[in-house]
């Protein structure tokens, strides 16, 4: 995941939002790692693919 202090959160960062960034990376890097991977067809509904 990246967010304002680079991918993961790694980047030294020090200020107003980093543990906001670190709450956002707590709760969604689960999310979407356990999301299937989308595969689109050519035609179909955009939400067919993308739903989860």
């Amino acid at each position: 995941m990246i967010v304002n202090s680079g991918p993961e959160g790694v980047d030294t960062v020090d200020g107003p939002g980093v543990a906001e960034m670190a709450a956002r990376i707590k709760h969604f890097r689960p999310l979407l790692a356990a999301a299937a991977r989308p595969e689109p067809q050519a035609h179909g509904p955009t939400v067919q693919a993308w739903a989860s």
